[in-house]
This record gives C-alpha cells, sequence and structure tokens, in this order.
C-alpha cells in the first residue's frame, strides 16, 4: 500500500522519465526494509515467555 502511495503521488512526466527497474528497485528496498524488522517480531514476543519458563523451572529445582 505503501508504495502504491508513492508511485501515485508521481507526476505523469516523473513516471514517463522513470523505467521500470527504478520502479522495481524502490518497491524491493521497501520490502527489504519490512521484512527486516519482521525477522525480529517472534523473537520479541516469545522472549518474555522463555525468561519467566526459565525463572519458574531454576526455582523449582533450586527448592524455592
Amino acid at each position: 500500500m505503501a508504495m502504491f502511495n508513492k508511485v501515485s503521488r508521481l507526476s505523469l512526466k516523473s513516471l514517463s522519465e522513470t523505467n521500470s527497474g527504478k520502479l522495481i528497485t524502490l518497491i524491493s528496498s521497501d520490502i527489504f526494509a519490512v521484512e527486516r524488522n519482521m525477522q525480529f517480531a517472534p523473537l520479541i514476543i516469545s522472549a518474555p515467555i522463555s525468561n519467566v519458563v526459565a525463572y519458574v523451572i531454576i526455582g523449582v529445582t533450586s527448592g524455592w
């Protein structure tokens, strides 16, 4: 959606001067930035849960 907004804001002159390779580069760089940030989402979600589980296991085995 963001890429569509970027392309729709371009004037007709700039669209005619811009080749398809440049547009594909823009799209792929935007997708890469989103993909790079999303790869850490599962870790951010699971880190607190795994910490609590680890503390409970340590507490049970040490006799707290």
